[in-house]
């Protein structure tokens, strides 16, 4: 009985002194890969389904990176996520032979839902399995995986 206390507290201090290495984002529900199911047109109440286009968001720590798997391209971003509102700016092309390059052409990004390089979103909602961002110009529907 000893030796399996001794071997518990052993555990247990030895995952405590891990804190610094452990993610402890503070991202809550946003955490995580999303797939873009809809993006909508504000202006003129166009509906495009994007699940077909298999365009992701994946979210943690500071960091968040859209890819369409269609067409291999990737981005990574600097993200905020402050009373409902996120942030999403720092836009760079994810080339770690490059360099990361910084993407200064907003076109790049039209079909990832961004209209600015500097983008920020309402959140409309978050849940375990659902988001809904929402720009000045377009609504954003997503699922998690």
């Amino acid at each position: 009985m000893k030796k399996l206390f001794f071997a518990f507290a052993l555990i247990l201090a030895g995952l405590t002194a891990c804190g610094e290495w452990v993610d402890t984002s503070r991202n809550g529900k946003l955490d995580g890969l999303w797939q873009m199911t809809r993006m909508d047109t504000l202006a003129t109440g166009g509906i495009l389904e994007t699940t077909a286009n298999r365009v992701y968001y994946a979210v943690q720590g500071k960091m968040l990176q859209m890819n369409a798997t269609a067409n291999g391209k990737r981005y990574i971003f600097r993200f905020s996520l402050n009373d409902n509102k996120l942030k999403i700016y720092d836009a760079r092309i994810n080339d770690r032979e490059a360099g990361d390059v910084p993407v200064t052409n907003v076109d790049r990004l039209r079909p990832y839902g961004m209209s600015k390089l500097e983008e920020l979103f309402v959140v409309e909602q978050l849940t375990s399995q659902r988001m809904i961002l929402r720009s000045e110009t377009l609504r954003l529907t997503f699922r998690k995986y």
